[in-house]
């Protein structure tokens, strides 16, 4: 039809991916990857880290759903094809230098493979704060779901805990220092009073 683009075009114009900064200028490494870190749109957790090379980035911004470059099968794939735990892309940005792709989503299930909400499950002693501070966003965005990591809920006890030690601490210290001051007031002769 005349005035109708056709294909891929007509898929692009469609397509609901807003896309910050032109995938013509994604710096690819020697391999023709980059470096695509999914995020979740709602609860901004980090999902997972992907390869993409032009053609996954392609097929990502025309079909609105995350598409990824497997280095182990070498071959594009999209990423819950065969789950159905799929993850809806709202936005692409590069970073700063055009090397790295941040893909914000709208995630179908979990991203894992293992069936975690997130890739990056695995905690590293003496992060709890940020596990804990983490959790707790992804259920304010998501209420009323469940837990996504087994330890959010000590964590989260954990970090309420030490919130509550702290300010009864300060607490503390301010009810020392008001008696301090009335102590030195006290103790003033009247002519300084």
């Amino acid at each position: 039809m005349q005035g109708q683009p056709a294909g891929r075009a007509a898929e692009r114009q469609r397509s609901p991916v807003k896309v910050f900064g032109a995938l013509k200028d994604v710096r690819f490494d020697d391999r023709g990857l980059v470096p695509m870190i999914v995020q979740d749109a709602g609860s901004g957790a980090v999902l997972s880290l992907f390869y993409a090379n032009l053609e996954a980035l392609e097929r990502t911004v025309e079909s609105g759903f995350v598409w990824r470059f497997s280095r182990a099968r070498q071959e594009l794939m999209q990423k819950g094809a065969t789950s159905g735990n799929t993850q809806e892309v709202l936005s692409l940005r590069l970073d700063c230098d055009a090397d790295a792709v941040l893909a914000r989503v709208v995630p179908k299930g979990p991203a894992c493979h293992t069936g975690e909400y997130s890739c990056f499950g695995n905690m590293i002693p003496g992060s709890w704060i940020d596990q804990a501070d983490e959790a707790a966003s992804i259920r304010a965005a998501y209420p009323g779901t469940v837990y996504p990591f087994e330890e959010d809920r000590e964590l989260e006890e954990k970090r309420i805990n030490k919130l509550a030690e702290m300010r009864k601490q300060t607490e503390i210290r301010d009810a020392v220092d008001r008696m301090l001051e009335i102590k030195c007031d006290s103790d003033a002769k009247p002519s300084e009073r």
